[in-house]
């Protein structure tokens, strides 16, 4: 049996230098990209989507654009995914993320 993950997507381009990137989630949704992750062996729970987010020039912080709406949208996506994480759908293993992976 495969394993279960979360998948959402979180369409915001607010701390780039230019628009686009919040249309990725969208693209990989048309693309099929849920059902390649099932043909992998991957149960999916889809929790959706959350409001596109998209950049503007940020005339007060050039060198942060928009870094309070950018925490704004960590949090929300934060909260969103409360319950995945509470269900294991997303792995909380700080370690993940702090110890370079060995390539077989």
């Amino acid at each position: 049996m495969g394993r279960t993950i979360a998948y959402v997507g979180v369409p915001s381009s607010l701390g780039s230098y230019g628009p686009g990137q919040e249309k990725t989630p969208q693209a990989f949704r048309n693309a099929g990209f849920q059902e390649m992750l099932r043909m992998e062996g991957l149960t999916i729970v889809d929790y959706g989507d959350l409001s596109v987010r998209r950049w503007r020039p940020d005339r007060e912080n050039p060198m942060a654009q928009h870094w309070e709406a950018v925490a704004a949208c960590v949090q929300e996506t934060d909260a969103h995914l409360s319950e995945a994480v509470s269900q294991r759908h997303i792995s909380c293993n700080r370690r993940l993320h702090s110890q370079p992976r060995e390539r077989a």
